[in-house]
């Protein structure tokens, strides 16, 4: 497990001294995770643009205590990430090793180890809402099995992980749903053959459990009573219609490409069509179900016990085809995410279940799986994939830090400009991501400079005591962002509003080279991309540096 742990660690020991600007979503986060414990104290989790937040704000509890105890340092949050991410691993290779002692801890190693590897180049170092939860839902999946397997001492662990998964972010409630819907299933089928218990959990650890769940759902319920009613929005949105969504058939596609053995989960890349997934061939994740269905339907005909973690698998694969085809445009990676866990729990069911069919006396053919060469073949498979990740575990990426040096140039002149005591509004335009100009507004809110902003359902994203909802500001503060100025960008609209004036000033490029740069874009487009190899070689250098962001202040938003 030490080995395992490597990359967790190196990443840990190579934050400290890095430098970091917070900008978009992980900005919000840090300022909320900064009002834990203040008469602000979140009571929902993090807000979508949707209009509701997701369930709970576990995620801003665990990330504070870090954040507080290195007196506000920002990547110390992002440390309590990767400790909460460690912290899943180590239990899950517990689970493992609890269910099926070495060979299931063999088979956790080189599953997770693939996993880890998959994960850190982009989604492991982050404390975005999305990303935190993939190592606790890998520990619940394997909480599940224990739990289908009568193993009910394990009961506190999958309610406490599905809790706080599902707190996080929205996304994981039908998986969880499903898998305590499955895992309850199987045990009254399995309780007719008259299997006994193999642990319990006492009344006391029932009241423990009950009492911390309790406890864990308290911040949501107070909310829900008192508070802005955060469950009944979450709940008449997934009750309604809005608009477009991926489909069965474009769901099960983007599903199948995966969980297949070779897909992201393990290092293979994500596939884009015009800055959409793409759908994968049925074939991988059809393979992987019936492998799963033939190997279960062996362990119950052999009386063997490998097919409750083929159920569970079964399970989370049914409710991942759901969740894959209620997905709304643009259907981008972070929106499923958690297909990664997902596929490295499925196929550790499909080795471990077939361990277990190769345990029973009608199983020889396939009594080769429980010999040394495949145990020491996984353990080189994830001492290898360990390898490989630690080489990425010293300075992986810090999330959107692309945009640091012109947040960090901005904000001076910004600050000098605005009033440090005056109540302001702060709204950015034509930054579809939301990123440099959110980067600017958490350099104000720094500073206390009282602000209002509608970013995110309505401001809810910094907490109800910045919503703007009309009410009276010294000044209105807008921060445009062009990536060009093909006449209809957001600076230039706002330059052209004769009642704002421009305080502060992002350019890489010279009037020349702007002027270069959009005569490029149109002869692109004009020639549907088939221009000469020099002229798309400067497109490309112009590009690089083409985003303008120019700082107004007026009595509105302009630039909409």
């Amino acid at each position: 497990m030490t080995i395992l742990a490597l990359p967790f660690v190196i990443m840990i020991i190579g934050l400290p001294g890095r430098s970091y600007v917070p900008i978009g979503d992980e900005a919000s986060i840090l300022y909320r995770i900064q009002q834990v414990g203040t008469a602000h104290t979140p009571l929902v989790g993090v807000y979508s643009t949707r209009g509701w937040a997701h369930p709970g704000p576990i995620l801003y509890y665990l990330l504070a205590v870090p954040y507080r105890l290195s007196v506000g340092q920002p990547l110390a949050a992002f440390a309590g990430a990767v400790l909460i991410a460690l912290a899943s691993f180590g239990l899950t290779g517990y689970l493992a090793y609890r269910r099926r002692q070495l060979a299931g801890f063999i088979v956790f190693a080189a599953a997770g180890a693939t996993l880890v590897y998959g994960l850190i180049s982009e989604s492991l170092l982050q404390i975005w809402n999305p990303n935190v939860p993939l190592i606790p839902y890998l520990a619940f999946c394997f909480a599940l099995w224990g739990v289908a397997e009568r193993d009910f001492a394990v009961t506190p662990a999958a309610v406490l992980l599905g809790s706080a998964i599902v707190q996080m972010h929205v996304s994981y409630l039908p998986l969880v749903v499903v898998g305590a819907l499955s895992v309850g299933g199987w045990l009254a089928l399995t309780r007719r053959a008259g299997n006994p218990a193999l642990t319990t959990l006492s009344r006391r650890g029932k009241w423990w459990t009950f009492g911390a769940a309790a406890l864990l759902w308290l911040p949501p319920l107070i909310d829900l009573l008192f508070g802005d009613h955060n469950g009944v929005h979450v709940l008449r949105y997934f009750l309604h219609s809005h608009g477009e969504t991926s489909g069965l058939s474009y769901g099960l596609g983007l599903l199948s490409g995966h969980v297949k053995l070779t897909g992201p989960w393990a290092g293979g890349a994500e596939h884009y069509a015009f800055e959409n997934l793409s759908p994968a061939a049925l074939a991988s994740l059809l393979l992987l179900v019936i492998l799963l269905v033939v190997l279960a339907a062996l362990n119950v005909a052999t009386s063997r016990p490998g097919a409750a973690m083929a159920v569970v698998a079964l399970g989370q694969l049914a409710a991942g085809a759901v969740a894959a085809a209620k997905l709304q445009p643009p259907y981008l990676g972070y929106l499923i995410v958690w297909t990664y866990p997902l596929a490295a729990f499925c196929w550790a069911a499909v080795a471990l279940s077939a361990f277990d069919l190769a345990s029973g006396r009608t199983a020889r053919v396939v009594r080769w799986i429980r010999s040394p060469a495949v145990a020491l073949v996984l353990l080189v498979v994830a001492v290898v994939q360990t390898a490989r990740t630690c080489q990425q575990a010293f300075r992986p990426p810090l999330p959107r830090q692309s945009q640091a040096q012109l947040v960090s140039t901005l904000l001076p002149e910004v600050k000098a400009r605005i009033p440090a005591q005056s109540l302001i509004r702060v709204e950015g335009a034509g930054d579809s991501f939301n990123d440099a100009w959110v980067g600017i507004l958490y350099g104000l809110a720094e500073r206390h400079q009282p602000f209002l902003t509608s970013d995110g359902a309505a401001g809810q994203k910094w907490g109800p005591t910045h919503r703007w909802s009309g009410q009276s500001v010294a000044q209105t503060v807008t921060i445009a962002s062009d990536e060009s100025d093909l006449r209809q960008g957001a600076v230039v609209a706002c330059e052209r509003d004769s009642g704002e004036t421009p305080i502060a000033t992002w350019q890489l490029l010279s009037p020349a080279e702007r002027q270069e740069y959009a005569g490029l874009l149109l002869l692109n487009v004009e020639r549907k991309g088939r221009i000469g190899q020099s002229q798309k070689t400067q497109l490309e250098r112009l590009s690089a540096r083409a985003q303008r962001v120019v700082v107004f202040t007026g009595d509105h938003v302009c630039g909409n």
